[in-house]
């Protein structure tokens, strides 16, 4: 991450945490990916419950490494 970030590189965040550090809101990303922001919420807090296929989609959308998602 960038020097000044909140975040240090390697270190663990949860979803929900990386989704409002890239400035979204829970119903715009899952809008970007075709999902309720009822589901997003289920999978921020549940990220073992994640799908693969909407692991991926989320990655794209948060910049990010899809088993940061998936392992979060």
């Amino acid at each position: 991450m960038n020097k000044g970030s909140k975040y240090r590189r390697g270190e663990s965040i949860g979803l929900k945490e990386l989704r409002e550090f890239r400035g979204l809101t829970i119903e715009s990303a899952a809008k970007s990916i075709g999902i309720s922001g009822y589901q997003l919420d289920h999978y921020e807090n549940n990220p073992g419950d994640t799908p693969v296929s909407i692991a991926i989609k989320l990655a794209s959308v948060l910049n990010c490494d899809y088993d940061l998602i998936i392992f979060a």
